[in-house]
């Protein structure tokens, strides 16, 4: 949901704007940028009419390696044959450019992004159950997400601060679980989904309707 291309506000495109490196400077780091210069803070949402959709794999592709290395994200190979979700909800701050763009750079990194990706953009879309869309396309085509007939387990609330290693995470120190009930038997196997809100997921959406 509103999100922006993988490494795109720290790359230097062409058509950028650029500005001194100086302590004051938003963006500390620039992947291509001449010396002493950096990027526009936020660029790639507030700008994304510059952005070269055709680098976009490049970093992950080709910085990263095949089989990912320490320090960076996992191999891209892995995403391949995966359903890809996103929508547009912040319809303020985000205006549309950057989401188009990262479906682009997930369209040049998936096997068939026609039937591989999906993209809403909830502020020309009324009436748009978000969590359900991407549920039932993420999960794939032979999956059917619907709501169980009965109220189950309720959502948990617990600290996560034992669990977190690296506080420069951008984890909070509170997180919901939630568990059908099926799952609390032992001899039944069941799947986590995690649902990451890069915004603040205590305030950031409705746990209850979430689930």
């Amino acid at each position: 949901n509103d999100a922006q291309p993988y490494h795109c506000a720290a790359t230097f495109f062409p058509n950028d704007y650029l500005l001194p490196q100086t302590a004051e400077s938003s963006v500390p780091y620039c992947y291509g940028c001449p010396d002493g210069m950096t990027v526009l803070y936020d660029k790639c949402k507030n700008h994304p009419q510059h952005v070269d959709v055709g680098m976009l794999p490049d970093y992950p592709r080709r910085i990263c390696g095949d089989g990912g290395r320490p320090g960076c994200i996992d191999d891209v190979a892995n995403i391949y044959d995966d359903y890809i979700y996103l929508s547009r909800g912040e319809c303020r701050t985000y205006i549309g450019g950057a989401e188009v763009n990262t479906l682009a750079m997930y369209g040049m990194m998936t096997i068939d992004p026609k039937t591989q990706l999906k993209y809403i953009d909830k502020c020309a879309t009324a009436n748009v159950n978000d969590d359900k869309e991407c549920l039932t396309h993420v999960m794939g085509p032979k999956v059917t997400v619907s709501p169980p007939v009965t109220p189950t387990s309720p959502v948990k609330v617990f600290n996560m601060m034992p669990f977190i290693k690296d506080y420069n995470l951008g984890f909070e120190s509170t997180a919901f679980a939630y568990i059908p009930t099926a799952c609390y038997n032992t001899s039944t196997v069941c799947k986590m989904m995690v649902r990451f809100h890069g915004c603040g997921g205590r305030t950031g959406g409705n746990q209850d309707e979430t689930i």
